[in-house]
């Protein structure tokens, strides 16, 4: 999708977002752009394809990677993301080397979850302080953001030893 998502569907541009504002504003802006609304056959496939983007605006405003590559995007485009820390790297990358030999349902297993969940939650945090600010810590947010991208990886290695599925919880934004 081209364009500001935020401006898409009428929001502020931020990383904390009421994920019911976003959904609020997906279905006004559907009810307007619904096809049937129009005569002419022109004006349908340009709503359908306006649709489209809505959905897919709204897709990405719930996604906190997206939303945060987004606002990233728009305050900083030019800006690079960059390498984990070498202390970060070999940090996660025995974290993934312990994931494998897990059992599931084991304490240990248990213990890697909560770590993720915490880690998660503490770069939510970080990076809604980085992006939320007047002026956006965009170096901050681009670390932080790595960072979180990494432990979702993991978290994908740890949810495969999972044999009730994945787990498709949505992160929660503070």
């Amino acid at each position: 999708m081209g364009g500001d998502p935020f401006a898409r569907l009428g929001l502020r541009r931020a990383f904390r977002i009421d994920a019911r504002a976003v959904s609020r504003a997906r279905i006004a802006l559907l009810a307007r752009l619904h096809p049937d609304r129009f005569t002419d056959e022109l004006s349908r496939v340009q709503a359908v394809r306006d649709a489209a983007e809505v959905n897919e605006a709204a897709t990405l405003l719930l996604d906190p990677v997206r939303r945060a590559e987004a606002i990233l995007r728009s305050v900083d485009p030019e800006g690079k993301m960059p390498a984990l820390g070498l202390v970060e790297l070999a940090e996660l990358m025995e974290r993934r080397e312990a994931a494998a030999s897990l059992a599931t349902g084991s304490p240990e297993h248990a213990e890697m979850r909560e770590w993720i969940d915490t880690e998660r939650a503490r770069l939510i945090t970080e990076l809604a302080a980085a992006l939320d600010a007047s002026t956006p810590a965009c170096e901050l947010a681009r670390r932080a953001l790595a960072r979180y991208k990494a432990v979702v990886r993991l978290e994908e290695s740890v949810s495969a030893l999972r044999t009730d599925g994945p787990d498709l919880r949505m992160p929660q934004v503070p």
